[in-house]
């Protein structure tokens, strides 16, 4: 029996990343998106390469895997 992980992954615009993505949740993972342009999905973390994230989203430690 598997337990379900939360998961914090980039690059889910690409082949690969979108890919695992579906793969993850069809699997019954919790997915997080980390983004670099906002985004209306509750699953997604704006973060910004020369800035940093958020203030609000640096609480990154409740993820399993990322």
């Amino acid at each position: 029996m598997s337990s379900s992980l939360s998961i914090l992954i980039s690059g889910t615009n690409g082949l690969i990343g979108s890919s695992l993505c579906s793969s993850l949740k069809n699997k019954g993972h919790h997915i997080t998106r980390l983004v670099r342009n906002a985004s209306d999905d509750p699953y997604s973390i704006l973060w910004n390469p020369k800035k940093g994230f958020k203030k609000e989203d640096q609480n990154l430690e409740n993820f399993d895997a990322g």
